[in-house]
């Protein structure tokens, strides 16, 4: 291989090469391996939210399902439903029947 073709060779083509992860996470790696850390296994990855198809990174996954509007959870006052976060307070004001409602008390 001449000189020429050795230079783009290593420089484009060369799997065994290190390059640091595109996606500024830190990360370094043979280039061979980059597109499947890129795609599943770096940090700084896009995702979508399964619950309302909102895009972020997946470092971000936890806050965002902290403040989800679409999450689905338990009631907070354990009435047994389940419902999305967006709905909770509605539910707790008009339909949940664990609600006390006209107490001397609250």
């Amino acid at each position: 291989m001449c000189r020429e073709n050795m230079t783009q060779h290593l420089e484009q083509e060369c799997g065994l090469v290190e390059e640091s992860c595109k996606l500024g996470c830190g990360a370094k790696m043979k280039r061979n391996e980059l597109e499947r850390h890129v795609k599943t296994i770096c940090i700084q990855r896009m995702i979508t939210c399964t619950h309302c198809t909102d895009d972020f990174k997946f470092c971000d996954m936890s806050e965002h399902y902290e403040q989800c509007p679409k999450m689905e959870l338990s009631c907070e006052l354990n009435c047994s439903v389940v419902i999305c976060r967006e709905k909770m307070a509605q539910h707790l004001e008009q339909e949940c029947g664990q609600h006390v409602t006209n107490s001397r008390y609250t």
